[in-house]
């Protein structure tokens, strides 16, 4: 790390900070940003409103470009758990569904299924750790006709194992599933291209739950409707932040 990234964060001055990988140190550069917007509000209230939409959009088109989308694919959401409850209430869930995800999952993207295993009967398969590391054809194996969605992060936050995305999408493409991917463990050091990668299926939904300490993001490739199956777009996904909630903007959205 050099010093103009290590004189961001601040911590860095008192630790060896090593625990980036659950819950990361802010940035200089994110906390002024965030005072800058609550001095405005408070000094102005809605007066520079029009800015504050332009400076989003601006985010919004940053992010589609590492993300290989269009910027009204993307939206922001409240934090990771908010992202993909919003996406385990968009399903229409049935008896006989399964969700195939990883047994040391980042939390986030464990609960929520948990809930819909509960709630709706729904079979949970979790893969198992092998020696620090998830064995792509067991993983891959536990995918059937009967997997409505397949859940993984793109590096594991506590070992640093980094799945082969494409690989897994194929595999999901070919049983028409959803792929839910937890991307932040690897955004910013190295690429992505989600059509390429896993959004290709003519009813799949690729959509990505981005972990950051001031907001996550959820993206998504737009699919064709399929009945009871709700699609996500930025004004979708950006309405449960209003109150309408996840359940009603699954409803909002068939």
């Amino acid at each position: 790390m050099n010093e103009a990234i290590r004189s961001q964060f601040a911590a860095l001055n008192q630790y060896a900070y090593l625990n980036s990988a659950a819950v990361s140190p802010i940035p200089r550069v994110a906390v002024e940003a965030v005072i800058s917007q609550l001095n405005d509000v408070a000094g102005h209230g809605s007066e520079h409103y029009t800015e504050w939409v332009a400076t989003k959009d601006r985010a919004r088109a940053l992010i589609a470009g590492m993300l290989n989308v269009q910027p009204e694919q993307v939206a922001f959401m409240r934090n990771t758990s908010d992202g993909f409850a919003a996406v385990a209430n968009s399903i229409e869930w049935k008896k006989g569904d399964n969700i195939v995800s990883f047994e040391a999952e980042f939390p986030a993207n464990f609960y929520p299924w948990r809930m819909v295993r509960d709630r709706y009967g729904v079979e949970l398969r979790l893969c198992p750790e092998r020696d620090g590391r998830i064995d792509l054809d067991e993983f891959i194996s536990l995918i059937d006709s009967n997997s409505r969605l397949v859940a993984i992060s793109a590096v594991q936050y506590a070992s640093g194992f980094t799945t082969d995305l494409e690989r897994i999408g194929r595999a999901t493409r070919a049983v028409d599933s959803l792929f839910a991917v937890d991307i932040i463990q690897a955004l910013g050091a190295k690429g992505f291209d989600l059509p390429a990668q896993y959004a290709e299926a003519r009813r799949l939904e690729g959509v990505l739950a981005v972990a950051h300490a001031q907001g996550d993001l959820l993206a998504a490739r737009r699919p064709d409707p399929e009945p009871g199956l709700a699609v996500f777009d930025r004004e979708g996904a950006e309405a449960a932040l209003e109150g309408i909630g996840a359940r009603h903007l699954a409803r909002a959205y068939p």
